[in-house]
């Protein structure tokens, strides 16, 4: 099979599945009908997901990959280092020995990041195009190609491989005014999703959706982080911010919690649990209005409603409570991109940050 004209993309997310069928089912570049699509296996229902992606037939052909899963660091970079210098191998391991390897190719590459399966496919079939689409807040900080480690850009450059000599043609965001990297003109903008019928539809059944009415019922929703991962914090607990409803008696019955994919304990709360069985973009595309108040230490998913479907819930960011240093570069960098989300709102004073749990409780009863 000839793949000349060809484009295949690379997905380590639901997000960035939603992202590549936004893109194709649009068109873009010539994308529709014309590209391959590989789906790393490690998050949940990705299975699923592309058996389902198999069916809509939007793609031509649909892949599967898994990443190694090696904790310690050292042997971590000993993979990725011998995936990246003998291509065929780790893609024929990560992939299985299913995966095809057409001999001409594909004209261009679309991801969200420079992960190894990515770079792998760059270097085998000496991919020229090389193409970027959103991936939540990471994707407005600047080039992807630059957070590669200083080790493997040495090495891909000492070794004179290929990834290193391809330039990025385009990075395609829904709010191009909000890209922080340079240069701004290769900033492109994602085709809009809101009114788009095909679109709609074809990711209710790739993502199995089901009809729910939790959001409508009620205001305020809790969106779960997973606060170990997170330094340079307080040893405060979620339920810090949840028991403010549960102690507020008008306010208990209108908050709603969703749980973050991976968290492994369910909160012990006197609220209703929403355990993310439907895909948090989909909700926010049927469910969640202007009247909507979203409350999280700082989550991508707060960003959804505005970047996406140009909505203007109120937010509330709690980071300042959780930081320990107020003035460290992560908490500068946090208020720089809720400042940018803050200037493109039609009403700024929807988007809060307390710097008190008081203030917070008091923002709560307020609004």
């Amino acid at each position: 099979m000839r793949n000349e004209g060809k484009s295949i993309f690379v997905c380590y997310t639901p997000f960035q599945v939603f992202n590549a069928l936004n893109l194709v089912i649009h068109n873009v570049n010539g994308t529709g009908g014309h590209s391959d699509i590989c789906v790393e296996r490690n998050f949940a229902h990705a299975g699923e997901i592309a058996e389902q992606l198999k069916k809509s037939g939007l793609f031509g052909r649909v892949y599967e990959f898994s990443l190694p899963d090696i904790k310690r660091r050292f042997l971590h970079r000993a993979a990725v280092m011998a995936g990246t210098l003998f291509s065929v191998w780790s893609i024929k391991k990560l992939a299985g020995s299913d995966f095809d390897l057409p001999g001409q190719g594909y004209q261009a590459l679309y991801a969200s990041v420079w992960g190894l399966f990515a770079v792998n496919l760059i270097n085998h079939y000496g991919i020229e195009t090389v193409c970027l689409f959103e991936d939540g807040l990471a994707s407005y900080e600047g080039s992807m190609k630059n957070k590669v480690s200083f080790l493997y850009r040495a090495v891909f450059q000492f070794l004179n491989l290929g990834c290193m000599g391809v330039k990025e043609q385009a990075v395609y965001l829904y709010r191009p005014a909000m890209y922080q990297g340079k240069p701004s003109e290769l900033v492109k903008k994602m085709p809009e999703v809101k009114e788009c019928g095909k679109f709609i539809r074809a990711c209710k059944e790739i993502f199995g959706y089901k009809e729910n009415d939790t959001y409508q019922k009620r205001r305020f929703i809790y969106l779960e982080i997973i606060m170990s991962e997170v330094s340079g914090c307080r040893a405060l607990p979620e339920s810090l911010f949840v028991n403010v409803f549960v102690n507020v008696k008008p306010l208990r019955s209108r908050l709603l919690v969703r749980r973050h994919p991976r968290a492994s304990q369910k909160p012990e709360t006197g609220v209703r649990i929403d355990t993310g069985e439907n895909m948090w973009e989909l909700e926010a595309m049927e469910h969640i209005t202007d009247r909507h108040v979203l409350i999280s230490y700082y989550s991508t998913a707060m960003f959804t409603p505005k970047m996406l479907f140009d909505r203007e819930p109120y937010l509330i960011f709690a980071y300042h409570i959780w930081r320990v240093n107020e003035s460290d570069e992560k908490t500068k960098k946090l208020q720089r991109i809720v400042q940018f989300l803050k200037d493109s709102y039609r009403n700024p004073e929807k988007v809060m940050t307390p710097h008190t749990i008081e203030e917070y409780e008091a923002i709560c009863i307020r609004i």
